[in-house]
């Protein structure tokens, strides 16, 4: 039961499913709620947005309860969409209603909306939470309160009794009780009476409010209320009594829902007045001052209720709601609204209409509406079309009002429909007086004799009148004609003036008609309506009046959407919007004139209306007759009485008409074998394309009936029943059966006849069974005479025998399925299709079947290859396999074979062509299926070019311990090659290179640096430009370095000389210099460093290579070098020496000088004490300690006084160099000059 139950969604807000988009609002709402600054907060968007939808997702998520929720919609429509220029819109009713509520004043509108608010707000508080409010609404009382009520109204009345009865009932008393007091009595009275009173005077005060207003003492008159205003709205006047009301309810949040559809900024306004009323006095109260309690308002307002700016300024917070749903994307949300209907609309009808939804309401009212419509009216008993119903149920929810006149017969869109029916008539008027013109040119031809223009025009010459001179011209006609095509061109002309009198002149054709022909204007008006050819013109009269006829009857039959495709584009225009109603400005109107356009809002709207019950015509002669002849459609199974009265009551053109076609007549006629009449309904079967009302009664009849109707049709209808047969929707309908079944069994029908049900004879392998035995020989004939070829066998259920007798005549599609099942019929046993071909040739059984395959074997392997959907293996004998590979077949599909190929190949020198199809062998060596041996290898090396990957992996796969010295021995060559192929595997390369024996001249850019020192290792790289191109480009230094150290004197300059061609890095230079390789080398590898030759990178050792570095000379950077690691310099002499002759010495940066340089350059004699002064200044100038200058200079005899100046001593610069030195330490600080009468004098400077 639940899976039947229909799916119908509900039009009010639901909750987010969507976490990802819902977090967001959620989000939003969280921080205005937790911001106490935040009191009015909007939720904008477009109507229909998903606003309410937001809030309640809130609602839910937050568990937040106590929500005041005011809805104040506007519902109705606005006059101006309602009014229409039509008659109808003007007189109805509704006109008169929205005209008086248009004159309402802003102020009883302000005050309408206002006291429903009030009403909202009081119905979500409970009552006992509001003891002083005004209003209040009525409600039952509890059984409690009734008693209590009436147990009050007791105690009164038995006070007033008591009371009024006293003396009798205090005397009764004193009569037990002499001492009794009366005065207790009348306490106990008035304890009975009192409460009752004060409860009900309390209850009546509450209910019933005085309100003072004036007071009136002997004409002194006070007025005690407030002036009266009557601008004032209701909440103007009781905002006080909201606010009591909102604080009383101990509700935090207000909700305010659809106010905007009134576009009144002034409630909004007053509103967030009250808001801000309700909150300050919550934070004045005592009562509430320590409560932190805000009351906030949430308005869902559409967007464009402010005009401007200012919303920023009346809101608080504002959360705009993107829409859930537009007319973009409403198309997967419709599908799914409606994917559960029993009737489902076409998806591009979806998806058209979609675009017109723009309203996630609107279109879930749409799909509950569709739900219940194609549920309740008969769409599939009466054949409706889903897509109407759905385009109908679209215009009732858009275009409600429309949809209702439109089932009155009035509106716009009924006005439309009646239009294009009108403009039908209209053409069709025009079509029938055009007709009626051919109908009285026939007419006037046929009453003519004349053959054409020119014999109407030789009848209207005079006797009189005679060619002069004219030869090889038997006829006046014929002379007109030859004259007209040269009009210019002169002849004379003889004419009587009178019995003995001939005139002779000359004329030209124009002068010639003009003086003897057209002479008057009945003349010229005969000459300009009769054509040049009489019998053309018939002809082409004729052709036209056949097809204005078909003009006329399909413009009857054509369907509103048919006619609007064939409508001017002008008059289509005037139809939608000539007549300038309202409804046309609408913004959905584009629908309606979409929805007709497309066909689905036609004239057969009323089907869909409501619900329809089944019936059928009356089944008698009569109303078959009178429909016929009314031009009615009929029902083609309608059971008429006297079918053969029928008939021959009916002419022959009847037969034509568009709704002749009954099973019972065109049955009669079949048994009567009427000729003309069945050909007739078959002339109208084709010019109306009533085929399928056809296939239906044929559809009925059986086998016999049908091959008597065929043998009638085929003689001159043939074409007709192709036709026929390719509109049956089913081959196993009787129709499509039984009359193929006649064609394939006719016995006088023609080869190319036949061949004209090629197509459906082969593609219906089930005929083979259905054909009787007696007529089977016939069959057999037909089907090898028009070469059938039927497309799957298998399909037929027919028996070995006529299996055999098919194969024998070849009447099948050479493809696997029927060449597997032939032969498993004929074998009667499992076929393994992989073995199919070599089956078939290995048996005497299938003869026929293999020399079908060698008739066609490059077609039948491809469909052998190609209907192998599953790739099973081929397990075809080698000769097959040979064979396929020699033929013609395409590269594709031999390739795809030998993919599949499971048979192992011997020799592949069978092969023909090898060079050719080697990358056929190549295929095998992938799939691993040669046998692997030296022959095959060696054939395959000697007839390539090139060897492939694949090669590469058989061989490696194949290859072992076992074998590879046979393999490899006898193919060298290989070896060579492999051992420079870097795609080749560790282990084929350890066996290749034990064998290989020539030098690589160019080697493989790939290949690793592990094989590459193997192989300088085993000295088979050879120092061409191409390789070092190669290893510089990979940057192979160390490889590069081992190469050319491999290399015998004479070789090492050759190899030199190539690697010197190239651009080549220092880092690589370097390598080579620190090598074994010759100073002469070297020395040439030091030219190519363009940049500054780095010391540090040559191994000290090299003393020959940095002795002519020296002589050459030393930059900076390697002086430096070599004196901050000079204990470790074997040239120190040289050096030094260098560093004193070239002045170089101040060259030195202070962090760069070691102990052991300064203990050499002190204690060299050959060294200048330019040079040595230098070092002091050096060791001066960078700040050094003065304990490790004063050491310094102390070791310098020259200069050796100064050290004295530590020793609180002044000594005098008296030479140069004590002046250079004296200078540096004035110049740093160390010291201060003191001038002598003889010499300046240093003295230490006190730190």
């Amino acid at each position: 039961m639940e899976k039947n139950k229909k799916k119908f969604f509900s039009l009010t807000p639901e909750v987010l499913e969507d976490n990802e988009k819902k977090q967001i609002y959620i989000d939003a709402l969280d921080y205005a709620f937790a911001n106490s600054n935040i009191k009015n907060i909007a939720i904008t968007g477009i109507y229909g947005a998903g606003k309410s939808s937001v809030w309640k997702t809130y609602l839910e998520d937050r568990q937040l309860c106590d929500i005041i929720t005011v809805s104040l919609g506007k519902y109705e429509d606005n006059i101006e969409n309602l009014n229409n220029s039509d008659d109808i819109y003007q007189n109805d009713t509704v006109d008169k209603v929205n005209i008086k509520m248009s004159n309402n004043s802003s102020i009883d509108t302000d005050n309408r909306i206002e006291r429903q608010l009030i009403n909202q707000i009081l119905s979500q508080i409970k009552q006992n939470k509001i003891p002083l409010s005004k209003y209040r609404y009525k409600s039952n009382k509890s059984n409690t309160y009734i008693i209590l009520q009436t147990f009050l109204i007791i105690l009164i009345i038995l006070s007033v009794l008591l009371w009024f009865s006293r003396e009798s009932i205090i005397k009764y008393i004193k009569e037990f009780n002499n001492e009794f007091d009366p005065i207790y009595f009348i306490i106990f009275c008035i304890l009975l009476f009192l409460p009752a009173v004060v409860y009900f005077s309390f209850i009546f005060l509450r209910d019933n409010r005085f309100i003072v207003s004036k007071i009136n003492i002997k004409g002194t008159e006070a007025n005690l209320k407030d002036n009266d205003n009557n601008d004032e709205s209701i909440l103007d006047r009781d905002i006080k009594e909201i606010v009591y009301l909102l604080i009383s309810s101990e509700t935090k949040v207000v909700v305010i829902e659809d106010l905007d559809r009134y576009d009144n900024i002034g409630i909004f306004t007053k509103l967030r007045e009250l808001n801000f009323l309700v909150n300050k006095y919550l934070e004045t109260n005592d009562e509430y001052k320590n409560d932190s309690k805000i009351i906030r308002f949430v308005y869902m307002v559409k967007d464009g209720l402010f005009v401007s700016k200012n919303r920023t300024k009346f809101f608080d917070f504002i959360i705009p709601i993107v829409p859930v749903i537009n007319s973009k994307n409403s198309e997967s949300k419709f599908k799914n609204a409606i994917k559960n209907a029993n009737n489902k609309p076409d998806n591009n009808i979806i998806t058209k209409i979609s675009m017109y939804i723009d309203d996630m309401r609107l279109l879930n009212n749409i799909a509950n509406e569709f739900i219940i419509y194609e549920n309740i009216i008969a769409i599939r008993d009466l054949g409706l079309d889903v897509n109407k119903l759905l385009a109908l149920i679209v215009l009732k929810n858009i275009f409600p009002l429309e949809f209702d006149l439109l089932q009155e017969d009035k509106g716009y869109i009924y006005r439309i429909l009646t239009d294009i029916d009108n403009y039908k008539n209209i053409v069709n008027e025009k079509l029938v007086e055009k007709l009626n013109k051919i109908n009285d040119e026939l007419s006037f031809l046929q009453e003519h004799h004349e053959n054409g223009r020119f014999e109407v025009m030789a009848t209207m010459i005079s006797p009189n009148v005679q060619l002069v001179n004219i030869q090889d011209v038997s006829t006046w006609a014929q002379f007109l004609k030859n004259q007209s095509l040269k009009p210019d061109e002169p002849f004379r002309i003889a004419y009587a003036r009178s019995s003995n009198n001939n005139t002779y002149n000359s004329f030209n054709y124009e002068t010639f008609i003009d003086k003897f022909i057209l002479t008057t204007q009945e003349r010229k008006d005969l000459v300009e309506k009769f054509p040049i050819d009489k019998n053309a013109r018939i002809q082409e009269l004729l052709n036209e009046k056949v097809l204005i006829e078909k003009q006329i009857k399909e413009m009857s039959l054509k369907p509103i959407k048919e006619q609007l495709k064939i409508m001017p584009a002008d008059k289509l225009e005037t139809i939608f919007t000539g007549s300038k109603e309202k409804i046309t400005q609408s913004h959905y109107f584009s629908l309606i004139r979409f929805l007709i356009l497309e066909g689905l809002l036609d004239e057969t709207y009323w089907h869909y209306k409501g619900c329809f019950y089944k019936g059928s015509l009356e089944k008698n002669d009569t109303i078959f007759i009178k429909n016929l002849l009314e031009a009615k459609k009929q029902d083609i199974f309608l059971n008429i009485e006297n079918p053969h009265e029928v008939k021959v009551r009916l002419d022959i053109s009847d037969f034509e008409r568009f709704n002749i076609l009954n099973k019972k007549l065109l049955e009669i006629c079949i048994e009567s074998n009427s000729k003309n009449q069945l050909y007739s309904i078959i002339n109208s079967v084709q010019t109306y394309n009533n085929y399928e009302q056809l296939i239906k009664i044929i559809d009925t009849y059986n086998y016999e009936l049908t091959k008597r109707f065929v043998d009638i049709i085929i003689e001159y209808k043939a074409k007709e029943l192709v036709k026929i047969l390719d509109r049956c929707v089913a081959v196993e309908s009787n129709t499509f059966k039984n009359i193929l079944l006649s064609v394939c069994v006719n016995k006088n029908i023609e080869i190319n006849t036949l061949k004209l049900f090629s197509e459906f004879i082969e593609q219906y392998e089930n005929i083979i069974s259905l054909v009787l035995d007696k007529e089977f020989e016939i069959f057999i004939k037909n089907m090898s005479d028009a070469e059938i070829k039927f497309m799957n066998i298998s399909k037929s259920n027919a028996d070995v025998t006529r299996v055999k007798e098919l194969a024998e005549i070849k009447a099948y599609v050479l493809n696997v399925s029927n060449v597997k099942f032939i032969t498993g019929m004929i074998l009667g046993e499992s076929v393994d299709r992989g073995k199919l071909i070599s089956i078939i040739y290995n048996s005497n059984m299938l003869i026929s079947t293999k020399e079908y395959i060698e008739e066609n074997f490059v077609k039948f392997v491809t469909t052998y290859v190609d209907e192998n959907a599953l790739n099973e293996s081929f397990s075809n004998e080698e000769d097959i396999v040979i064979k396929i590979i020699n033929s013609s077949l395409p590269v594709d599909y031999k390739k795809k074979y030998i993919e599949l190929n499971k048979t192992m190949v011997s020799d592949i020198s069978k092969i023909n062509d090898l060079e050719t199809n080697v990358f056929l062998v190549e295929e095998l060596f992938a799939s691993n299926n040669i046998i692997f041996n030296v022959d095959n290898i060696t054939t395959y090396w000697n007839s390539i070019h090139e060897y492939s990957d694949k090669f590469v992996t058989y061989i490696d796969m194949n290859i072992n311990d076992n074998n590879y010295e046979e393999i490899l021995l006898n193919n060298i060559e290989i070896c060579n090659v492999f051992i420079n192929d870097a795609d080749v595997t560790d282990k084929l390369f350890n066996y290749t290179i034990i064998f290989a024996n020539e030098k690589i001249e160019k080697l493989d850019a790939d290949i690793t640096k592990d094989r590459l020192q193997i192989l300088i290792d085993k000295n088979l790289i050879l120092t061409t430009d191409e390789n070092f191109k190669i290893l510089l480009k990979k940057s192979y230094f160390k490889e590069i370095t081992s190469l050319i150290s491999s290399q015998e004197n004479n070789l090492e300059d050759d190899a030199i000389g190539v690697l010197l061609r190239n651009e080549l890095d220092a880092e690589l230079i370097y390598e080579l210099i620190n090598s074994n390789i010759s100073y002469a080398n070297s020395i040439k590898l030091l030219n190519k460093i363009t940049n500054v030759v780095l010391i540090e990178k040559i191994d000290f050792e090299k003393i020959d290579i940095i002795g002519y570095l020296i002589e050459v000379g030393l930059s900076d950077i390697n002086i430096n070098y070599i004196c901050k690691h000079f204990d470790k310099f074997f040239l120190k002499e040289e050096f030094v020496y260098y560093l004193d002759i070239n002045n170089k010495f101040d060259k030195i940066k202070n962090e760069n000088i070691s102990q052991s340089f300064i203990e050499f350059v002190l204690s060299s004699n050959d060294i200048s004490y330019d040079s040595k002064t230098d070092l002091v200044v050096i060791k001066i100038k960078s700040k050094s300690k003065a304990e490790e200058i004063k050491e310094i200079i102390s070791n310098i005899k020259i200069i050796s006084k100064l050290a004295e100046v530590w020793d609180n001593k002044r000594p005098a610069l008296d030479n140069s160099y004590k002046n250079k030195v004296g200078n540096a330490l004035l110049d740093e600080g160390y010291v201060y000059k003191r001038n002598d009468k003889d010499w300046i004098r240093i003295v230490e400077k006190k730190q």
